[in-house]
């Protein structure tokens, strides 16, 4: 037994032997002062210990047969220990106590197992200076990535950045484990704290992660170990909760985890949101509901965010503020109410050095903005209709203003969006396909040609209840007004056979003939159908919802009509303004 400076107590009971060569016994260490340790600390951190006190208990046994056989079970404590680094920053991390209970070791070969880990009143402080280094990889030499670009630039209209699958990358060589067999029962932490500090943007970020309890069930070095875990914290006066599944002992680590947070105040973040989006929030606030999961080095999240009441402030004018389109995406994302719901997924590797959850977020975000100014009606269909069809255009039959039943579910759609989003006005532009609404516009006017017979024939009461559109000519029918639309068609040329100055009956294809060849359609005649067609949309929305009429623009921009691929010309197209 031996005693140190202050109350630092060291006893041993035990038996040992030279032939054959064993021991066993029990030792008890209370309150060895961690401080002459820090020589130690040193080798590998840019940290030391400013108190702190360490105990144990255990018993040991120790046999040598073929090789030295050693068995060490008992607990072991940290009481009271700070850390500070040594960049003058002071004060780096602590506990109240850090205990070990139920320790079972073996070697040959080397096994742990822990019943259970209680970690009372961490704390610790992470920060960031003005050129982004953080005091932890710092403290712990740990290079620094290379920056995040400050401006998210716009993709490509052919990529989806959410949809892209993880490029494979050479995984990192793992080390072969120390222990073979490592287990832990359970894990606790009661009442942790983060104070969490960014000087490198402006103005400079700060927060605190209070009241951090953690349950950790059933931790195993095994692929098929499922620990479950419970996790409460506040992030400033904001709960948050983690629950799932986690496995932080196997490599890489394992996590299918639901995390939430519940009404995050978003003003404290216009550091983030200046710097990456460039505009601070005014007011807003954040609930979100995040499915996480990480296996085999690849991060997969689906974010449900909900945030209510948002108000952005000015854009930034600095020269190298961002560009993301953020005003013009909210204009679709935000209920009446300024109310937002959005679905972030995010992917990636853990295993890039350059992976950092929040500017993937920022950046699928921004993403998400230049989409949304590219491609506004994809976002339309996905809030209003949860369709992927394209809503930023109707295709009407080569010739023809008529809306078809695909045609009326988009505008239905269009229509919802343009109740529930007050700020949005929609412009509506006929197109024509000079080709086929040439042959198509010759078919109509010919039919109508016939149909307008069937009209005339009607009594008056009876024409003022329809159109000439609306007739519908009946096989029996056909032959009768077809003839008669031939007689009525001028004969400038003197080609129809007579008889006494009387218009004779002819074949079916000589009459049809003669109609179809005296239809000319111009240039004139397409665009008035271009812009029957956008009046045809406009009409059908302001009869639905006569309160839209002045939020329903029609124009006509014929040098802007460019093709699609694989879209019709014969079209009408939307726009937002």
């Amino acid at each position: 037994s031996a005693t140190g400076g202050g109350r630092s107590q060291l006893a041993i009971k035990g038996q040992a032997s030279l032939a054959p060569l064993a021991a066993n016994g029990h030792v008890d260490i209370s309150n060895i002062s961690l401080k002459p340790f820090n020589v130690l600390l040193g080798e590998f951190a840019d940290l030391q210990f400013t108190s702190g006190a360490a105990s144990a208990n255990f018993k040991y046994n120790f046999k040598k047969s073929s090789g030295p056989q050693i068995t060490i079970t008992g607990s072991t404590e940290l009481n009271k220990v700070n850390l500070k680094d040594n960049f003058g920053n002071g004060e780096f991390a602590g506990i109240d106590r850090f205990k070990l209970a139920g320790i079972r070791f073996t070697d040959k070969p080397y096994r742990l197992s822990i019943d259970e880990i209680d970690l009372s009143g961490p704390k610790i402080s992470i920060n960031y200076d003005e050129k982004g280094r953080s005091n932890l990889r710092r403290a712990f030499r740990i290079p620094e990535p290379p920056p995040l670009p400050r401006e998210i630039k716009e993709q490509p209209e052919t990529e989806k950045p959410e949809s892209v699958q993880p490029v494979p990358v050479a995984k990192p060589e793992q080390e072969d484990p120390f222990f073979n067999t490592l287990e832990i029962g359970r894990v606790f932490i009661n009442d942790g704290h983060i104070h969490f500090r960014d000087a490198s943007v402006t103005p400079v970020y700060f927060t605190e992660i209070t009241g951090m309890n953690l349950g950790l069930i059933g931790l195993a070095r095994k692929l098929n170990a499922k620990s479950a875990i419970k996790f409460k914290a506040n992030v400033g006066p904001t709960p948050m909760s983690i629950t799932g599944i986690l496995n932080p002992l196997v490599t890489p680590i394992y996590s299918d985890l639901t995390i939430a947070v519940n009404g995050l105040d978003l003003v404290p973040i216009s550091p983030y949101t200046v710097e990456y989006l460039g505009y601070p929030v005014e007011k807003g606030r954040l609930y979100a509901d995040v499915k996480f999961k990480t296996e085999d080095w690849i991060l997969n999240a689906d974010n449900k965010f909900f945030i209510e009441q948002l108000v952005l402030g000015p854009k930034d004018k600095r020269p190298d503020a961002p560009n993301v389109p953020v005003k013009f995406g909210l204009t679709l994302l935000q209920d009446d109410k300024g109310d937002v719901e959005l679905n972030l997924p995010i992917r990636g590797r853990l295993d890039d050095p350059d992976f950092r959850i929040g500017g993937i977020v920022f950046k699928t975000f921004a993403s998400l903005m230049f989409k949304t100014l590219a491609s506004p009606f994809s976002l339309i269909g996905s809030i209003f209709s949860n369709s992927d069809k394209d809503m930023d255009f109707v295709v009407f039959e080569p010739g023809r203003h008529k809306i078809d039943a695909s045609g009326l579910q988009k505008i239905e759609t269009v229509t919802k969006a343009l109740n529930e989003r007050k700020r949005l006005q929609l412009e509506v532009d006929g197109v024509i396909d000079a080709e086929a609404d040439r042959i198509g516009l010759t078919e109509v006017i010919f039919e109508n040609k016939i149909k307008q017979q069937k009209y005339n024939s009607l009594t008056q009461k009876k024409r003022a209840k329809t159109s000439v559109e609306a007739m519908v000519i009946a096989p029996g029918e056909y032959n009768e007004y077809l003839f008669e639309a031939y007689k009525d068609e001028p004969d400038e040329e003197g080609i129809k056979p007579t008889t006494l100055f009387t218009t004779d009956m002819q074949s079916v294809e000589f009459m049809e003939r003669f109609i179809l060849d005296h239809i000319k359609i111009t240039d004139k005649d397409l665009n008035a159908l271009g812009r029957r067609r956008a009046a045809s949309v406009k009409d059908h929305i302001v009869k639905q919802e006569p309160g839209l009429t002045d939020r329903v623009s029609l124009i006509d921009r014929p040098k802007a009509k460019k093709g699609k691929t694989g879209v019709p010309k014969h079209r009408a197209d939307f726009g937002i303004k």
